[in-house]
């Protein structure tokens, strides 16, 4: 398995990472392998900071 966030994080800009401020969304993904590595199943979810 993988768990991996996405944010924009429009605020801090590329420079500051692991800031969220009010408002701020993001993506989670999960991603599940198989026995042979390739992804098998893969879940998204919008989280959503306020």
């Amino acid at each position: 398995m993988l768990l991996a966030e996405v944010s924009d994080n429009q605020d801090g800009g590329p420079g500051l990472r692991n800031i969220f401020s009010t408002f701020d969304r993001s993506f989670a993904y999960l991603f599940i392998f198989g026995a042979d590595g390739r992804i098998q199943r893969c879940y998204t979810q919008l989280i959503s900071y306020n």
